[in-house]
């Protein structure tokens, strides 16, 4: 069951209703966002202090779109999210948590020190933490760059969600979703 769902998330499409140039996957994208976190780790460190769990982040970077790997529902870029009704976003979490109880029964994600699995599912689903943030932050960015690279590349099908990503980064100092990362931003 752990080698089809990572092997869906593999070649999981990222924007899949949109023709790419070069086709970005959900597992390739968590790859990427992993590499950076724990690559960053010491900076974060001494940004955010010693309250900041840098394990916690490492892990959560490996797997934090394993609800797109599990859902129906598949890869829903930001914007897309953001634009969401009240009740399909309702919707959407019931399923999530749902598939996420199955899954976390069978594959717990333990550690010998650690045991996060209500936590990241919190986290996945209201990003109220730290370190949830941090994350999301970095991903709205690999979503900004994916969408750069591919208008570099002659697509001007990602001109819409490169502007999306745009008004997101100016709107950041006011979301709410991501607060804990304004003294960044100031």
């Amino acid at each position: 069951m752990l080698a089809l769902t990572s092997d869906r998330a593999e070649y999981l499409p990222r924007f899949e209703h949109i023709p790419m140039v070069y086709r970005d996957y959900v597992g390739i994208h968590s790859e990427r966002i992993f590499f950076l976190i724990w690559m960053n780790r010491p900076l974060f460190k001494k940004i955010f202090w010693e309250d900041f769990n840098d394990h916690y982040l490492t892990l959560y970077a490996k797997i934090h779109d394993i609800l797109e790997w599990l859902s129906p529902f598949g890869d829903i870029p930001t914007p897309l999210k953001l634009w969401l009704s009240q009740r399909s976003q309702e919707v959407m979490d019931l399923v999530e948590r749902k598939l996420w109880e199955i899954y976390i029964q069978r594959i717990p994600l333990a550690h010998w020190e650690y045991e996060y699995d209500e936590a990241m599912l919190e986290d996945m689903i209201t990003k109220k933490s730290l370190e949830s943030q941090v994350l999301s932050y970095f991903d709205k960015v690999d979503g900004f760059i994916t969408c750069f690279h591919e208008l570099v590349a002659g697509n001007k099908d990602f001109l819409v969600p490169f502007h999306n990503y745009i008004a997101i980064f100016k709107d950041i100092k006011f979301w709410k979703k991501l607060a804990n990362l304004l003294p960044l931003f100031q």
